[in-house]
């Protein structure tokens, strides 16, 4: 019976939000929200709700925080577009008597220098001056696992300045994950808070819902994950994501990811990770013809 109420209770959430999501308008704010932190699920194309754990949830599904059931430190460098570049920062502590993980997390986008131009007669003209952007987010979550399934949350205080103009806003996330024997399911909501004021406009912050199913076995004693994802941002098309991963001996992992909302590059992703005692380190690649390609680079430490 349990069961049956909280599927219920999820459903008729999923039916609230995809109404939220559409009867929003107005543009974003906040894209450095958008993009996905570490290594280890932007080589599987962001589809990571279900599978993230530690750390690194804490940007993915809070929910999962407690799933790795460990201290750790956490983190990730983003060699991005051009000069952009992003670093991430989180820390987990585990508690084992009452089965529950806290975290804190940081996060610093900054685009670098970027040329000023003024439209004369329809057209830009560089007027020789620069600017920059630059994000910052702070986030404390509490994750708790129960029987078959895991909840958590993460309160969000996001500060972002564009030239000369700058304002803060708080966010929440919520999720949860469900666990029946080698599947996991996931429902995600992320960035849900106030408008963010930048030289007198308003811009919604990227609230999302996310949708999340994952199958794990072995093939030659070998493991192996496939993951699928549905993606809702407000303002923006539904999107699908999927990703394979298969850990090899010595704890060597291979990705690969597709996903179909990816415009300024290659759909696929590919990535590798490889665990040592205390030590995870894991890379991605994601390719691209219009500009330069990314490379993603992250570090955790457990104990």
């Amino acid at each position: 019976m349990k069961r049956k109420k909280i599927i219920l209770y999820f459903f008729v959430l999923f039916l609230s939000l995809n109404f939220l999501l559409y009867a929003d308008s107005g543009e974003n704010s906040l894209a450095f929200l958008k993009i996905g932190v570490g290594a280890e699920g932007t080589a599987l194309a962001d589809a990571y709700s279900t599978l993230s754990e530690g750390a690194v949830a804490t940007y993915w599904n809070p929910a999962n925080i407690v799933r790795s059931k460990k201290n750790e430190i956490y983190f990730s460098y983003n060699s991005y577009l051009s000069d952009i570049s992003q670093q991430f920062l989180s820390t987990v502590l585990f508690n084992k008597k009452n089965n529950y993980s806290v975290a804190l997390s940081l996060s610093y986008f900054n685009t670098g220098e970027m040329p000023i131009y003024e439209i004369v007669n329809k057209s830009p003209v560089y007027k020789y001056s620069s600017f920059s952007a630059r994000d910052f987010l702070f986030g404390f979550s509490f994750s708790k696992a129960f029987n078959n399934f895991d909840a958590g949350i993460t309160i969000k205080y996001i500060e972002e300045k564009i030239y000369k103009y700058n304002d803060n806003v708080f966010a929440l996330d919520a999720g949860i994950t469900y666990t029946k024997k080698r599947f996991n399911f996931s429902g995600v909501l992320l960035n849900y808070g106030e408008k963010l004021k930048l030289n007198k406009e308003k811009f919604n912050i990227p609230l999302t819902l996310k949708f999340g199913l994952s199958y794990s076995n072995t093939i030659s004693k070998q493991k192996y994950d496939l993951t699928f994802e549905t993606v809702k941002i407000i303002n923006e098309h539904f999107y699908y994501r999927s990703g394979f991963q298969l850990t090899l001996p010595y704890e060597i992992i291979l990705r690969l990811g597709y996903r179909e909302d990816y415009d300024i590059g290659s759909n696929f992703s590919f990535g590798f990770g490889k665990k040592f005692n205390f030590i995870n380190f894991n890379y991605s690649y994601l390719p691209s013809s219009k500009v330069n390609d990314v490379h993603r680079f992250s570090l955790s430490y457990f104990w």
